[in-house]
């Protein structure tokens, strides 16, 4: 009987196991090994009583003196608790330390669920302004190394739908109408459909959204669901007076350059008919507002892309 209550007493007092008073004191004192072993007792349940809380603690302590196992150990906490800029923040110091880690491998993958998360949330929370700025971000960002047919493409494209069968600012959005447009234009998340990015382009520049006018004046100069027009191309490229007007210009030097008996000539004669042609003027027009391949055609005069 004294014995049971001796040992009741110990539990009541708080006296702990050896071995994790030895580590607590190691961890206390600033071992980061100490303090990582601490923190898996605490999170996962052990011999102390399971508080992920207090686990969380003592991995950040770990982690700041640079524990890579402490590290990961919180980047994969923070994924699954959707809190995914601690998580990015973290899986970088990992890729610092060795690129070949799993979770530096999937960093591009886990950015993109952050994006597809805050777009989401965006939606639900009817934040228009927040939902247009990180879908934007995220095609800008992903569209030139992403899969078309890839799991966040395809749920992109199911979040863009959603909003535009809302009856509120999402539906009427021009920019979300030109981003679904661009979605049908090169297949990205759903088949290509050229007359669907045609009437979403057409929609959202008849509100004035100078994006959409040039993206269906690019239908109508390649043909892409219409029938090839340079002149439609043309009138609606002039509209273009934004930031895309240095492109609208470019693309209309070379509709004149195409259009033209230029390329049917010896490269020679090509140079003279293009400085004295109405497309030299729209070329030197859009390299002066700073677009690179207009400058390049117009100081190197190679005509063989075209």
């Amino acid at each position: 009987m004294r014995k049971f209550s001796f040992l009741l007493l110990l539990v009541l007092f708080g006296c702990e196991d050896p071995e994790i008073a030895k580590i607590r004191k190691e961890a206390e004192n600033g071992n980061p090994i100490a303090q990582f072993n601490l923190a898996e007792q605490y999170y996962n349940g052990g011999k102390l009583k399971q508080d992920q809380n207090e686990g969380i603690k003592w991995y950040e302590k770990s982690a700041k003196q640079g524990n890579i196992e402490a590290i990961k150990k919180l980047s994969t906490i923070y994924i699954n608790k959707k809190q995914y800029e601690k998580a990015i923040a973290y899986i970088n110091e990992i890729c610092n330390y060795s690129k070949k880690e799993n979770l530096c491998k999937n960093k591009e993958s886990i950015e993109k669920d952050y994006y597809i998360y805050k777009i989401k949330n965006y939606l639900d929370e009817n934040n228009l302004d927040g939902f247009i700025n990180s879908a934007i971000l995220y095609t800008n960002k992903y569209i030139n190394h992403s899969d078309s047919y890839d799991e966040h493409a395809k749920e992109l494209y199911q979040i863009i739908i959603k909003a535009r069968e809302q009856n509120n600012a999402f539906s009427e959005s021009e920019v979300i109408a030109n981003l679904l447009g661009w979605m049908y234009e090169v297949g990205y998340g759903t088949d290509k459909n050229y007359n669907l990015a045609k009437q979403l382009y057409l929609d959202a520049s008849n509100k004035n959204f100078e994006s959409a006018t040039y993206n269906l004046a690019r239908l109508y100069q390649n043909g892409k669901g219409v029938i090839k027009d340079y002149t439609k191309a043309k009138s609606l490229y002039e509209k273009v007076l934004g930031k895309n007007r240095k492109l609208a210009l470019y693309q209309i030097g070379v509709m004149e350059i195409c259009n033209s008996t230029l390329l049917y000539f010896s490269e020679e004669r090509r140079v003279r008919m293009y400085e004295v042609s109405a497309a030299r003027n729209y070329i030197v027009n859009s390299c002066n507002l700073g677009f690179e391949l207009a400058c390049e055609l117009e100081n190197h005069k190679k005509f063989t892309n075209y």
